[in-house]
């Protein structure tokens, strides 16, 4: 019983539960760009949601981390709080 409960209840909740995530790629000039020629690319979640602030994280082409924090605007031209990885 508790099981059905799991499966009908739990997980459609859980599906709907994470936040959207925008992808931007970004040239070495740090201008939009396509996901072929790109070397960086920006992670901005909450995108579509009218908040104050935008959680963004800019990794490097292979993955490794190279910045992130907060931007005021959705696209993270206006950034708070950035904390560099070196």
């Amino acid at each position: 019983m508790k099981f059905i409960f799991f499966i009908l209840f739990l997980i459609p909740f859980s599906a709907f539960s994470q936040s959207p995530i925008k992808k931007i790629y970004l040239d070495s000039l740090w201008s939009e760009t396509n996901e072929t020629n790109h070397k960086y690319h920006r992670i901005i979640e909450s995108f579509d949601a009218m908040n104050e602030s935008y959680y963004i994280k800019d990794d490097y082409k292979f993955g490794v981390l190279q910045m992130e924090g907060n931007s005021k605007t959705e696209d993270g031209s206006s950034k708070n709080r950035i904390v560099y990885v070196l």
